[in-house]
């Protein structure tokens, strides 16, 4: 595979616009137009956006007409230690007083609020762009993976609760997608990681009706009205289902099954059993078998998970090493 690289040469303090094809984004952003500029937006934790550049100091610029300051991000810069924080500035420093020269940057979205209008105002992290020191550079930064990974989720695979909790409490304080089971397997098996987690999403057991499509119509769009297209994917993991209780969703589950098998017709697929609530469920496992696809069983899974039935951080890492 070829990469091509481009350099953007940004005057003093410029900002390179965030649909600049030299910042690199991982995962299903959709594009936006706020005031006629154009803005990338995230809607869930687990997406991921690198670059490179050069200087001495880097700031991301925010859009913060919607209710963005719901997010929280997490960055490192010449990978070093992880700083998160709210995007609740419309400019966020990434890194000042650096020596002068080459560095990176490695963003994850960590979590936007479950109750955020997300699927019909997209709420959540946009990006408007970068902005630089004088006479800097900025150039894309590929992961350099081997390949793909697609994972369809409900709360856990988005990473709410991660962090801690407090009763009904699902603050993006407490999410972490990028260390939910998802991105620790996507890291160990060198994949970029497409998440496609919603906390409440069920086949039928949807929580807050309208708010949050089912889970089998969350595959062919993730944003309604914004054109995207998804790239092949070597594996598409989905963890669902907990939601849905004791209730039949083999129908539903055959239908997101179909959908992926058209659409990823060379992807391998595992359908994993339940992670909270019943720990197995038939329905799931016919419905893997019937469409030929791997069924994990879940039901003899050990792992730490104290926050409402979410696993916190350790348990995600457990979880990814089964």
């Amino acid at each position: 595979m070829t990469i091509c690289i481009h350099i953007v040469s940004v005057g003093a303090s410029a900002t390179v616009p965030a649909n600049s094809s030299d910042i690199t984004y991982i995962g299903r952003w959709g594009d936006l137009t706020v005031g006629g500029s154009p803005v990338k937006v995230a809607i869930s934790g687990g997406l991921r956006s690198r670059f490179k550049f050069t200087g001495t100091s880097c700031s991301m610029q925010f859009d913060l007409t919607s209710y963005t300051y719901k997010s929280e991000i997490s960055w490192s810069i010449d990978g070093g230690a992880f700083t998160r924080q709210a995007v609740s500035l419309t400019s966020i420093t990434l890194a000042s007083g650096l020596v002068s020269g080459a560095h990176t940057v490695d963003i994850w979205v960590e979590g936007t609020g479950w109750n955020n209008s997300r699927w019909t105002s997209f709420d959540g992290v946009r990006i408007i762009g970068v902005t630089l020191d004088s006479g800097a550079s900025l150039t894309a930064w590929p992961l350099g993976a081997a390949g793909r990974i697609l994972v369809i989720g409900d709360s856990i695979a988005e990473g709410q609760l991660a962090l801690g909790s407090t009763p009904l409490s699902y603050e993006p304080s407490l999410m972490s997608g990028r260390l939910a089971f998802p991105a620790v397997v996507a890291g160990a098996l060198n994949l970029e990681l497409w998440d496609h987690a919603f906390g409440g999403t069920g086949f039928y057991g949807t929580m807050s009706s309208g708010a949050i499509p089912a889970t089998n119509l969350s595959y062919p769009y993730k944003m309604a009205g914004i054109s995207q297209s998804d790239p092949h994917f070597d594996i598409v993991l989905i963890e669902a289902g907990s939601n849905d209780g004791q209730a039949n969703i083999q129908a539903a589950y055959n239908s997101l099954l179909t959908q992926i098998i058209a659409d990823q017709p060379t992807a391998k697929l595992f359908c994993m059993g339940l992670l909270i609530g019943p720990t197995e469920q038939s329905h799931i496992k016919a419905a893997a078998t019937a469409k030929g696809c791997t069924y994990i069983p879940t039901s003899d899974w050990v792992y730490s998970k104290p926050n409402i039935g979410h696993p916190d951080a350790a348990g995600h890492a457990s979880i990814a090493a089964y």
